[in-house]
């Protein structure tokens, strides 16, 4: 395999790396033949001149970001040439750009590493500028549903919210409605409208898995923060045997779901015997569930436990 892609053209060869990169993103389980056909591809580049050539540029810069290579700020340097060289670059390659970069930060993200979330915004607002949000099909409810979900959780809500707005008129007929009232859930969630919040997910139907799968984990969160524990049980046990049912659901994503519904089990049972617990343990409980979402919130809901909820 490494014969094969070193035979390739140095465009074509940086881009298939990138995305051999992007789904192995740790560079300890990388293979000697990989790593040695990074760096062939990155010792061709360096000796060559490029200057005219984005895409080329481009993409070693996100072979080198989803590396871990840290001598220059590539992430910097891919949105610069996305806005100064978007134009000379074909869609589909700038939407493969934009799928790595993103599935990289979300990857980072799940596992903790700062600032990934909003650079994953970043990215997806660049998108937004480039055009390419809105498409045909499932991709377009995709990114719609995540680019709102992570503007909320970084309460960019004028934003989010003009952006939904504009998302309902061109989204696919199919489920704008689940994507619109999941994502004014959410918003009226971060606005501390828990009752609102409630209502408008009344409102979804479960058309897909993925569906049920974002709603049950909002309602969760709001139960917590309502004192509904009761409620958060029932729903934290009919959500593990919906997700054992589910193969459309991926592996990993389950596993996120899992260690989040855990760490709000966690947190209730903090509540309910505090003097039984040590907060530092209960914060090292919690870090250690891992990939998980939503870790800003809950170290939120930590702090609320350490110091008092205002």
């Amino acid at each position: 395999m490494i014969q094969s892609i070193l035979n390739l053209g140095l465009a074509k060869k940086l881009r298939l790396l990138s995305a051999a990169a992007g789904k192995n993103s740790s560079k300890e389980n990388q293979s000697q033949w990989y790593e040695s056909a990074i760096q062939e591809a990155k010792a061709e580049y360096r000796a060559g001149n490029f200057e005219n050539q984005p895409y080329i540029q481009l993409f070693y810069h996100v072979l080198s970001l989803i590396n871990h290579e840290k001598e220059e700020n590539h992430y910097q340097r891919i949105l610069t040439l996305i806005k100064n060289e978007g134009q000379n670059i074909e869609k589909t390659e700038l939407k493969n750009v934009f799928a790595l970069l993103i599935n990289f930060f979300t990857k980072q993200e799940r596992y903790g590493v700062a600032g990934s979330l909003r650079k994953a915004f970043d990215t997806y607002q660049e998108m937004y500028r480039q055009n390419l949000v809105f498409g045909n099909g499932v991709f377009s409810e995709r990114v719609v549903r995540i680019i709102v979900t992570i503007g909320a959780r970084l309460r960019e809500i004028q934003w989010t919210e003009a952006f939904l707005e504009e998302a309902y008129f061109k989204l696919p007929e199919s489920n704008k409605d689940n994507i619109v009232n999941s994502g004014k859930a959410l918003i009226l969630f971060i606005q501390k409208r828990y009752s609102e919040a409630k209502v408008q997910l009344s409102k979804m139907a479960f058309m897909s898995p993925l569906y049920r799968f974002y709603h049950d984990l909002l309602l969760m969160r709001i139960c917590y923060e309502t004192s509904d524990f009761e409620t958060f049980d029932q729903i934290r046990t009919a959500f593990k045997r919906h997700l054992s049912r589910k193969a459309q659901i991926a592996a990993e994503l389950k596993n996120v779901a899992i260690n989040f519904a855990t760490a709000i089990h966690l947190l209730i049972e903090f509540q309910l015997n505090p003097s039984a617990q040590d907060i530092q343990a209960l914060r090292e409980k919690i870090q250690s569930l891992k990939p998980i979402t939503h870790s800003e919130w809950l170290e939120e809901k930590i702090s609320e436990l350490e110091h008092g909820k205002q």
